[in-house]
């Protein structure tokens, strides 16, 4: 009597392949590191669509065009260096420590390999008698700085 043979099913598991980031992720990815490099301004979204190998309607869709996506970009910057602010003064627990977490956070973050800093090669416009308008441009800043810049020592 001939008996049939049975398939056993591999004991093995298959590695579950990886998935793949989203069009929206490698959009971000891709803006994220041609950003920093070349900058917001020099760097067309060609650039992006071909370095995030996404369909140009992957950009419009998620994102409707380049500025929503400079702005997607800076919040993701921004978030990063919170986070790396909030890691360094997770052990502080007095307010001079946590300042002084926050210089430790500027100096390794400006000690990475990967640290661009954004330099001018521009040189500051000069005023009528030939000096820099330093002075002129500190106290017409907007937001905060601009207000430090302006308002005299408050006693303390």
């Amino acid at each position: 009597m001939a008996t049939q043979a049975t398939k056993r099913p591999s004991s093995r598991k298959r590695p579950s392949p990886r998935k793949r980031p989203s069009p929206r992720e490698r959009l971000l990815a891709a803006s994220d590191e041609l950003f920093y490099r070349d900058g917001v301004h020099s760097t067309g979204i060609d650039a992006v669509i071909e370095k995030a190998g996404v369909a140009k309607g992957s950009l419009y869709y998620n994102f409707g065009g380049k500025d929503e996506l400079i702005a997607a970009y800076l919040r993701g910057r921004l978030e990063g260096w919170l986070q790396r602010v909030e890691t360094a003064q997770a052990g502080a627990h007095d307010p001079d420590a946590k300042i002084l977490a926050v210089f430790d956070a500027i100096a390794d973050y400006v000690s990475l390999p990967e640290y661009r800093a954004a330099l001018s090669t521009t040189p500051p416009p000069k005023r009528r008698s030939g000096r820099p308008n330093s002075r002129r441009s500190r106290s017409t800043a907007p937001g905060c700085a601009g207000r430090f810049c302006n308002s005299p020592p408050t006693p303390g």
